[in-house]
């Protein structure tokens, strides 16, 4: 995946470039800064994209402004508005606009309207009509190891890169420029100019040969006639239409293709002084005279068509682009050899294995691999410039790269590569079995096809050995930083593949959680897909334990869409239980390591004392806090449970219940079960008792939390507030009335469309009203939960489990909103009365007052409540609470 990146390019005041890319604006800031801080005259060019522009095409920008930013028209737009830069560009390069930064870059100018790219003055520029693709080596480089006489006359004039040379190598003086122009030539073509080898080399002749009028050149006639007539003008033309075109034209042959090579190396030999004195002027062009007339018959071929039909030959000049390339290659085959290699690279439909192409070709598997090995051998050796340049491209596009090389974004970085996204398959097998030996491949990552040094098992390689050293850095929770992790998974690939470096981190990595650490720096917590990666992540990267839900929540954030009990069971395995449905880590308990060392060693000497005695944490709190060691409320029985998992003399029971080991080992089973008991005692005691005297009999034997909560499960039952008794002996009804009485209510759920409170639930009742009459409502409500098609909820409704909630408002709820539509001070009687609509059953005063003491803020001059500036929080109404059984907060409805 490329990816669209912030470009800083700094040009040093000697004349050396440093290149940053970056993915937000502070980044980019403080690169420049510091560059500021060593150099104020260092000028800089901002480009957004995707891909980095050559350094080159921007000298004249910051020759002229020095210390000064530049932008290309796509950073300007993509800074924000704050960062202003002048209204017209300064200049254009390359096709890209320049624009002047006026400010943001720690320095503020005014803009002077009347400057613009037209009004700067230009050098003078001819640059052939195809762009010469850059050397396979800085030509530039070598000329100061080779010439340090003529790179000084270069580096004056700042002709320090191919493009510089292109603008301003007229500049130079006539001898020098010869003698530049001729090393060039060398440094492309591979041998200097001469007679044999100017049409094959014509494109890596310099701008005043490439500009040269035709018809000053001392061209035959006949040749002179037969340009005219295709309309080649200039020798810049005659390059376009390359060997192969030329000997396509009518009339011409290669005895005409040895004179036009000729002439063009005379005019070299002579200099650029040559130009002149045929009335050649840098930058202007004579007049033509008119083409000759063709002859009567055949009309000759124009230009343009010319150059579209050439097919390359072996041998001749190098052709224009892959796709040619591979066209004249398979023109040097046999019929045979060049249908073996067509379908071998699939061209004109799929690829064939050798063994399909044998039983087409009634041979055996071996010849046709011989043959194929033939034809490979022949192209090599009769199109090696072709074949070359093919190497030196993809050399040139991946040396120093830093980014991958997709294979469909050749053609943008060379146009010799025009087509490539119709020629996959050629082009895979040309870079297998024609580059010799073989250097590249294509890999193939998430879909994508890139060209890389690297074979395909060597990138599998590096992902598995990558992510495996992300595995064992994650289960060593040292929490290694970033940055250094990154440096380790980057090590994977030195040498070949470098360029897939940053693919690989985002491979390797997309299993791995990080947490921002202490100190602001990202931390490798977990690796992997499971819920319990994702949710230590999330625990680590919070500064607060958090409720399963709100978990739950973060993950779908992080794109893990786990449902509630997946991460709720995941938090129990990876955290600790620090409240009620309240996960966290170590580091969310408030007490220092000497303060939990003392809790521990304070309640192993307390428990040692009572051996076999259970003791509920909250229980052990409460001794602790007798004795002053509550640590000003910051110890909970949560943390407290947590802080006891570490002690060797005490045994866990489960349920947060704890007692001093003994001889033999101890676990759950030696844990006395509260239900188990409270089933008992009821039994016992012959009939329903108070919650109150429960607990009291119970805490005698055990330890117990300082909330004590009773769950209704068969036969025990909850028959009316606070009071529980056994199924069917403590009920006024036997099961089928009983079963009549719940039939009835979902009856009643299923027509309405709504939950029944608990108030309404006998006076909704027709068919057995004077049944359920005999009974509780709390009683009826117990019945009807025992179903799976009811449940109870907050607010003292019972509603259908489908619906996952009642439909109607808690009391707190109606209050609220009823509150909410009141902009001035109100009475809390009008509130109560206008909840009792919203409602739909009466609200008391009292109540209505116990809301709006959570929401609201009481004048006692006026009598009248008001509203807080800011939201309230959510409340829980207790005044709703049904069968003892504990509900989350109910919503808080806005207007």
């Amino acid at each position: 995946m490329i990816h669209l990146l912030a470009y800083l390019l700094v040009r040093r005041p000697d004349g050396s470039w440093s290149v940053s890319s970056h993915r937000n604006l502070e980044g980019m800031m403080e690169e420049w800064d510091s560059v500021r801080a060593i150099n104020d005259k260092s000028s800089a060019i901002i480009h957004v994209g995707f891909w980095r522009p050559d350094t080159s095409i921007f000298e004249t920008a910051c020759l002229r402004d020095e210390g000064k930013v530049f932008l290309t028209g796509a950073a300007r737009f993509a800074l924000p508005s704050s960062y202003r830069s002048s209204s017209n560009p300064v200049l254009t390069e390359d096709g890209l606009p320049i624009y002047l930064a006026l400010s943001g870059w720690g320095y503020v100018i005014e803009e002077d309207p009347t400057l613009h790219a037209d009004q700067i003055p230009v050098m003078p520029m001819l640059a052939p009509p195809d762009r010469i693709p850059s050397c396979p080596i800085d030509w530039i480089k070598t000329l100061e190891e080779d010439d340090p006489d003529l790179f000084s006359e270069c580096a004056k004039l700042f002709i320090l890169s191919e493009a510089l040379y292109e603008k301003r190598e007229s500049l130079m003086p006539p001898t020098s420029r010869n003698r530049l122009a001729g090393y060039r030539f060398k440094q492309f073509f591979g041998h200097p100019p001469s007679r044999d080898n100017m049409v094959d080399g014509l494109k890596f002749a310099p701008p005043w040969i490439l500009q040269m009028p035709v018809n000053t050149l001392n061209f035959p006639v006949r040749v002179r006639n037969r340009m005219a007539a295709v309309g080649a003008n200039i020798v810049s033309d005659i390059a376009r239409i390359g060997a192969a075109g030329l000997m396509r034209i009518d009339n011409l042959g290669r005895k005409s293709l040895m004179d036009i090579s000729v002439a063009i190396f005379e005019a070299f030999e002579q200099g650029s002084t040559y130009c002149a004195s045929t009335g050649f002027l840098q930058g202007e062009l004579l007049e033509m005279t008119p083409p000759a007339e063709p002859k009567q018959g055949k009309a000759p071929k124009i230009l343009d068509k010319v150059c579209l039909e050439a097919t390359p030959m072996a041998n001749s000049l190098e052709p224009q682009s892959f796709r040619d390339g591979l066209q004249a290659a398979l023109s040097l085959l046999s019929e045979r050899e060049a249908s073996v290699l067509q379908q071998r690279m699939g061209i004109g439909g799929s690829r064939k294995t050798l063994e399909e192409i044998a039983k087409s070709y009634s041979l055996t598997r071996e010849r046709v691999r011989q043959i194929e090995s033939k034809a490979a051998s022949k192209i090599i050796a009769r199109m090696p410039m072709w074949v070359g340049s093919f190497r030196s491209s993809l050399v040139r596009m991946l040396d120093g790269r830093e980014t991958p090389l997709p294979l469909l974004g050749l053609d943008i970085l060379d146009s010799w590569f025009a087509g490539i996204e119709t020629l996959f398959w050629p082009f895979e097998y040309s870079i297998g079995h024609l580059i010799e030996p073989p250097e590249f491949d294509i890999i193939r990552i998430a879909g994508q096809a890139y060209v890389s040094r690297l074979r395909q098992d060597e990138w599998d390689e590096a992902v598995r050995a990558a992510k495996t050293l992300l595995s064992t850095c994650a289960k060593s929770k040292s929490y290694t930083p970033e940055s250094e992790v990154r440096l380790l998974v980057e090590c994977q690939l030195v040498g070949k593949g470098e360029e897939l470096r940053q693919m690989l981190w985002e491979v390797a990595t997309s299993q791995a959680h990080f947490s921002v650490g202490p100190l602001g720096e990202r931390l490798l917590v977990s690796f992997g897909m499971s819920a319990e990666s994702v949710v230590e992540a999330i625990l680590l990267g919070s500064d607060t334990p958090l409720h399963y839900s709100e978990i739950a929540k973060r993950c779908v954030r992080r794109g893990h869409n786990f449902d509630l009990r997946r991460a709720h069971n995941a938090a129990a395995n990876v955290g600790f239980l620090l409240g009620r449905g309240i996960y966290g880590l170590e580091k969310h308990i408030e007490l220092s390591k000497g303060e939990q060392e003392r809790i521990l060693a304070e309640v192993e000497d307390m428990l040692s004392e009572a051996p076999g005695r259970q003791w509920h944490a909250g229980e052990i709190c409460d001794a602790l806090e007798a004795r002053s060691l509550d640590f000003e409320g910051r110890l909970s029985k949560y943390d407290l449970n947590v802080i006891l998992g570490s002690s060797t003399t005490l045994a866990y029971l489960g349920r947060m219940v704890w007692v001093a080991r003994t001889h033999h080992a101890l676990g759950t089973a030696d844990r006395m079960n509260i239900w188990q008991k409270i089933v008992i005692l009821v039994q016992q005691h012959g009939s329903p008792m108070h919650a109150s005297d429960i607990r009291e009999i119970i805490s005698r034997d055990r330890g117990l939390a300082s909330f004590f909560q009773i769950h209704q499960a068969d036969p025990l039952i909850r028959v009316g507030e606070n009071e529980w008794g056994i199924l069917w002996r403590d009920i006024p009804f036997d099961e089928i009335q009983a079963n009549a009485i719940v039939d009835e209510m979902i009856s009643i759920l299923d027509k309405n469309g709504f939950g029944i409170h608990l108030s309404e639930i006998i006076s909704s009742l027709t068919v057995n009203h004077a049944l359920a009459a005999k009974a509780n409502p709390i009683l009826l409500v117990a019945l009807a939960t025992r179903s799976e098609l009811v449940k109870s909820g907050k607010g003292g409704y019972i509603y259908l489990t489908e619906w996952e909630g009642p439909r109607r408002l808690t009391i707190g709820e109606a209050v609220e909103r009823a509150f909410d539509t009141f902009t001035d001070g109100v009475l809390a009687a009008d509130v109560a009365n206008k909840a009792s609509e919203l409602l739909g059953r009466e609200v008391a005063n009292n109540a209505a007052s116990s809301v709006l003491m959570k929401i609201g803020t009481y004048n006692l001059e006026k009598g009248l409540w008001f509203h807080y500036e800011e939201s309230a929080e959510a409340l829980e109404d207790p005044t709703d609470v049904v069968m003892g059984e504990s509900y989350p907060p109910p919503l808080v409805y806005r207007s």
